[in-house]
């Protein structure tokens, strides 16, 4: 006996996945890249944020009797700016009702949703997230195109510092590749200011591209102690050393910045707490939303948030640009 039964249901009580999940999206978005696993996050930037630092110069003299003062405590500052970004895009429901997908519509004239919602939310976060990625460290108000020209990023940032340091071998006439890396990393690395050799978050970010060259060189190379598994994670510590080597998406390409030298990637190396990416996540300003206009009779992506870059003692880093 064939019984048909009739379900509905009963949603009013629920607020909209994206309206649920919406600052979990931004904050995916935003921090997604592995670069926020080991820069200093500064969240709750309105506009701009003075970081301040402290360093002595210490004076020692000879134990003799009296008081003779010598040294200097220096107090100053960096400034981290943020700037406003916004995507906003409309989403016609009624232009997928001659396609395959008004199998997913739902029954009606009026269409106040689109379908797989939380498959389109996801895929704007990743979306979202390489934009943020690039933007974090190719921004470049002055040179920069398109979303990139919208703020500064790491490179900018550090490139204005004539404190850091420009590694002479990672500089040189020749473009990185597979038979010069290895040494060249060296270089970098022999480069580094002697009073931060023993800090324990020393980091390399470099392109998915050269982190690619350089894994394979090693593994060419016969390196008996470097297992090629140990880069599948897009990072790894470098042989003989207490350097991580990251790979971010958000130096691909970036042989095209206005501060590249001979076209190569840019590559960073330096204690990556000095960096400072500079968010407002805690804000109201920070927004992710997929939504139904009724004003407009079509669903709306709209996200807002806002990005800026800054570091700490220059001499700190070392540069291939």
């Amino acid at each position: 006996m064939k019984k048909e039964f009739n379900f509905d249901w009963d949603v009013s009580g629920l607020a909209n996945y994206t309206d649920q999940s919406s600052l979990d999206l931004i904050s995916k978005a935003i921090l997604e890249d592995p670069t926020a696993n080991y820069v200093t996050i500064e969240a709750d930037v309105k506009s701009a944020k003075d970081i301040h630092t402290i360093e002595s110069a210490l004076g020692v003299t000879q134990g003799s009797a009296g008081f003779s003062a010598s040294g200097t405590t220096d107090l100053d500052k960096v400034s981290l700016s943020v700037s406003k970004m916004k995507i906003n895009e409309i989403l016609d429901p009624y232009s997928l009702e001659s396609k395959y997908t008004q199998l997913a519509l739902r029954p009606g004239s009026i269409l106040d949703e689109v379908p797989f919602e939380q498959f389109i939310s996801e895929e704007k976060a990743k979306a979202v997230a390489k934009v943020v990625a690039k933007q974090v460290w190719l921004g470049d108000v002055d040179n920069g195109a398109g979303n990139l020209s919208l703020n500064d990023g790491f490179i900018a940032d550090l490139a204005a510092d004539a404190t850091r340091v420009v590694g002479t071998g990672a500089t040189a006439g020749t473009s990185w590749n597979s038979t010069n890396i290895i040494s060249t990393v060296q270089a970098m690395i022999a480069d580094l200011n002697v009073d931060i050799l023993a800090e324990d978050d020393l980091v390399m970010f470099m392109s998915p591209e050269y982190y690619r060259t350089l894994s394979n060189a090693l593994f060419a190379g016969n390196y008996f102690h470097f297992s090629s598994d140990d880069t599948v994670n897009g990072e790894f510590i470098f042989p003989g050393t207490n350097v991580r080597i990251v790979r971010t998406y958000g130096l691909q390409g970036s042989g095209s910045h206005n501060d590249a030298v001979n076209s190569n990637d840019a590559v960073i190396l330096g204690s990556a707490k000095y960096l400072y990416w500079g968010t407002d996540l805690v804000s109201d300003y920070s927004s992710f939303r997929l939504f139904y206009s009724a004003d407009n009779d079509d669903v709306r992506f709209i996200c807002r948030y806002k990005v800026g870059a800054a570091h700490l003692f220059g001499l700190y880093f070392v540069t291939n640009f």
